[in-house]
């Protein structure tokens, strides 16, 4: 188990297992192998690379908070990772933001809206929506939500090294103090 694992379950924001977690995963899965993809795994061995799919719901104090993600590639040494990312309708990865990290979004099915506002700046974010085939890139300092709009998402994150202290919620109830 990663470090970034650790927390995560540290701070309880994954869907605790039961048979309620597996069906939503379950349609998870269904909405990934729907559109032809698959989930990653080891050329040599044909096991899982880079560790389990994890189901966020940022300790579940909104209900349309959820976020299904697979790690693709997370490269400590070289500094880049990569993850596979789903949302159903309506559900949202709620606003956060990074003081190290950089990362682009590319949609690979569906449609996600992101509102986005710079860290400092309380005013009204500014909405992007991104459908298949689209790309957008937040710097470090970007706060950001993602919400999956007429139907579900799936879409990939690059970025630079994820580092678990720089995913800093807006909402101070989710992590310690809004940090995970």
């Amino acid at each position: 188990m990663t470090d970034y694992d650790s927390n995560l379950q540290r701070f309880e924001i994954q869907v605790p297992p039961g048979p309620k977690r597996d069906a939503i995963i379950a349609q998870y899965m269904q909405m990934i192998h729907r559109i032809g993809l698959a989930l990653p795994t080891d050329a040599m061995t044909g096991e899982d690379s880079v560790g389990p799919c994890q189901l966020l719901n940022f300790g579940g104090f909104y209900p349309m908070h959820e976020l299904f993600e697979t790690w693709i590639a997370q490269e400590d040494v070289a500094g880049y990772g990569g993850k596979l990312l789903a949302l159903r309708e309506g559900k949202t990865c709620p606003e956060h933001y990074h003081r190290k990290k950089t990362e682009t979004f590319f949609v690979v099915s569906g449609c996600i809206r992101l509102w986005v506002r710079p860290e400092n700046n309380l005013g009204n974010p500014t909405e992007i929506v991104l459908e298949p085939g689209m790309t957008y890139t937040l710097r470090p300092g970007m706060v950001h939500s993602i919400t999956a709009v007429g139907g579900p998402a799936i879409f990939l994150e690059f970025a630079t090294q994820c580092f678990p202290e720089d995913n800093i919620f807006t909402d101070t109830r989710i992590g310690n103090n809004g940090i995970i």
